[in-house]
């Protein structure tokens, strides 16, 4: 590949910003703000593909559940999903959760899972 004037900069470049914003997010909640994440992307394609799939994924609302649940020892793995229902919080139909955090109480056989989704 020839070592065009174009290229060159790009090359020389220290970094390069791959961006996407949506307004109507920074309007709606106030606790919406600019995030930087730092990666080692080289090409700008696979960069923007990369940007919008960290955007798309924090910009839903998600929420953190800390549940007990009893007789249930080593039925459960972080990373694991499950479905919760649970008639408060807008749960009645269910929705996803991923397991982050696990802890057993071997004496009183209770489990409690912490819980986004």
């Amino acid at each position: 590949m020839p070592a065009t004037p174009e290229r060159i900069a790009k090359i020389t470049q220290k970094s390069r910003i791959a961006a996407v914003e949506d307004v109507a997010i920074k309007t709606s909640s106030t606790a919406a703000r600019d995030m930087v994440i730092v990666s080692l992307l080289i090409d700008g394609t696979a960069a923007d593909n990369e940007t919008l799939r960290q955007f798309n994924l924090l910009k839903k609302s998600r929420d953190v559940f800390e549940i007990s649940c009893a007789g249930l020892p080593f039925n459960f793995k972080i990373g694991q999903t499950i479905n919760l229902r649970y008639p408060r919080f807008n749960l009645e139909n269910g929705k996803e959760f991923i397991i982050i955090g696990i802890e057993e109480n071997f004496s009183e056989k209770i489990t409690n899972l912490k819980i986004w989704g």
